[in-house]
């Protein structure tokens, strides 16, 4: 039976550790949860949150409704190419699993912090993969008619970092699925190993990747040297996403500033130049910085990446509006949180 807890700390389930709490917290086991709880009064009166990614996630102060938090765990292969998986799997374990069983494609996005859910809502997108190219259906339930429905890629109007779901389905649709259609590698195995560090990284060991583990190894240990470990620093990793231009407004920024790292990006039917939001921050002399009270900052080795020292939900907002301002002072180019504020 569907059980709900009152006046419980969201602090453990998001990666700030914001100290927070929910007013009701729903933990959902299986799909007939989700319809006792639509069909309770609590539901009709309360608003909702679903965390899902709580890894990409602020909480601006306690939120006064219910919490869904999914704990829905299952993946199979269940035809060839096609991989069946619950939102709630762990990212980073379903790709080393997937990539076990020669599956590939998707190795260059090990270690993208949270569960299968995030990656569909916000089409996530590492060394020159994106997952939007792999996702065949993405399954769940409406919150308002609390019918199931399956959108296939097509529906998804996925986009740089961003999906239906992470706009007008927000909040209205519960992702209980994904469906990924992957390559399985029969005799050549062929990597995508177009990113300059990981191409650095093959130079070095005079060793192609014969097998997407090989992959998934040299990728996980790029990003365990420019990127904090979550388990000892507080961060939601990637806070900005990087800025998209018009090709014109590049042009023009490049009359001033031609040294920017860029390339095309091809979005809804137009080439638009994709901009590094980490180098704009480190060129406003913002990497390794402080907010004048010290509780709130850029980590060391990557200007993008916002670290916890015991802050509070205003001391983050207070690093993102002044590393916003920053950058659009310097450069007129406007940074949008990736993190979901709440």
């Amino acid at each position: 039976m569907m059980k709900i807890e009152e006046n419980v700390s969201l602090k453990d389930y998001n990666t700030l550790q914001i100290p927070v709490k929910a007013k009701y917290l729903v933990r959902i086991h299986e799909e007939k949860d989700i319809h006792e709880l639509m069909q309770s009064n609590l539901w009709k009166v309360e608003k909702h949150c679903i965390l899902n990614g709580w890894a990409n996630i602020l909480f601006t102060e306690n939120f006064d409704g219910i919490v869904l938090k999914m704990e829905m765990e299952w993946k199979a292969v269940v035809e060839d190419w096609l991989v069946e998986v619950y939102a709630w799997e762990n990212w980073s374990d379903f790709v080393e699993w997937v990539c076990n069983k020669w599956y590939y494609w998707i190795e260059n996005l090990i270690d993208i912090p949270g569960n299968v859910w995030t990656a569909p809502v916000s089409n996530i997108w590492a060394y020159w993969v994106e997952i939007s190219k792999y996702v065949k259906y993405v399954e769940g339930i409406d919150l308002q008619t609390g019918e199931k429905q399956i959108y296939s890629n097509s529906d998804c109007e996925f986009a740089y970092r961003t999906s239906i779901f992470k706009h007008s389905l927000k909040e209205n649709f519960l992702i209980i699925k994904v469906w990924f259609e992957l390559p399985y590698v029969d005799e050549i195995y062929t990597p995508n190993v177009s990113y300059a560090d990981i191409q650095r990284k093959i130079e070095e060991s005079w060793n192609m990747p014969k097998t997407p583990i090989d992959l998934l190894k040299i990728v996980r240990g790029i990003r365990a040297n420019k990127l904090p470990d979550w388990h000892k620093i507080w961060t939601a990793w990637s806070f900005f996403a990087n800025p998209v231009l018009t090709k014109f407004e590049r042009d023009n920024l490049e009359k001033t500033f031609p040294n920017l790292s860029h390339h095309d990006y091809f979005e809804w039917g137009e080439t638009k130049v994709k901009l590094s939001a980490g180098q704009l921050i480190d060129l406003c002399w913002l990497k390794w910085w402080r907010t004048n009270n010290g509780k709130s900052g850029t980590y060391e080795k990557h200007a993008l990446i916002l670290v916890n020292d015991w802050w509070t939900a205003e001391d983050v907002l207070e690093a993102m509006h002044h590393i916003q301002n920053m950058v659009f002072d310097k450069f007129g180019v406007k940074l949008e949180p990736e993190v979901v504020l709440v």
